[in-house]
């Protein structure tokens, strides 16, 4: 079973929330160290901290290592 996982949808976010994330050592050898930091980011509890939650927005975000790989316009935002 993949880290946090529950019966539902709403309790595995619920238990992510709580915890306040996932742990480096819960991802699969193969998931990029772009892909772990990108992650963290995005589950910040505070929202001012979290990726493309501050003042740059959508330029943090597209800036970020793992998104900045991808080719350009294969985002929809």
């Amino acid at each position: 079973k993949p880290p946090r996982w529950a019966e539902t949808q709403a309790e595995t976010m619920r238990r992510v929330v709580r915890v306040g994330g996932i742990e480096a050592e819960a991802y699969p050898a193969a998931v990029p160290e772009a892909a772990r930091t990108a992650v963290a980011a995005l589950l910040q509890r505070d929202a001012a901290a979290r990726l493309g939650g501050g003042e740059a927005g959508v330029a943090a975000v597209l800036s970020h290592p793992f998104f900045a790989e991808l080719p350009a316009g294969s985002l929809s935002l």
